[in-house]
């Protein structure tokens, strides 16, 4: 179950809706209680979280799609996707989540959170990602005020 935990969790948030239709009825049959969903985010939070920090630290439109079979154009709107479901399901973690259930993982959120290359999706090409990102930022400043130096934020966050 870890291993899939997190490609799971963030397909809930895919912007195809038949795809994260899918996904939510098939969490829900699977856990078949809110408190055993809730059950699930917690206790494959380390998983789900590795799962998001790969997808965007290490990834790129190059490493999810072949290009002998994909166009450029469809390999990035696949990364787009990947971005923002990763992005999302932080996002989720963090606003649903206490401090004492996030607490564990406390470094995975650190190295995700304090990333350059993170806040930089929000010069994205894809406006999902940027929207994302913005639901991201709005959420992290609202509840770690202090956490974040806003200078080298402002310096990304000024697309040009």
């Amino acid at each position: 179950m870890p291993r899939i935990a997190g490609a799971w969790a963030a397909a809930s948030f895919d912007n195809d809706k038949a795809v994260s239709r899918a996904t939510q009825d098939s969490l829900k049959k699977v856990f078949t209680s809110p408190e055993k969903l809730a059950r699930f985010w917690i206790a494959y939070q380390g998983s789900i979280l590795e799962y998001c920090r790969d997808a965007l630290m290490k990834e790129s439109a190059q490493t999810l799609s072949d290009e002998r079979i994909i166009s450029p154009e469809e390999a990035s709107s696949k990364y787009a996707r990947v971005l923002s479901c990763a992005v999302l399901v932080i996002l989720k973690l963090l606003q649903e989540y206490h401090d004492e259930d996030t607490a564990k993982h406390q470094e995975l959120y650190t190295d995700i959170l304090t990333s350059t290359r993170l806040w930089e999706l929000a010069c994205h090409d894809d406006v999902a990602v940027r929207n994302a990102i913005h639901k991201l930022l709005r959420s992290c400043l609202l509840r770690e005020r202090g956490a974040f130096s806003i200078n080298p934020l402002s310096q990304i966050l000024i697309c040009v």
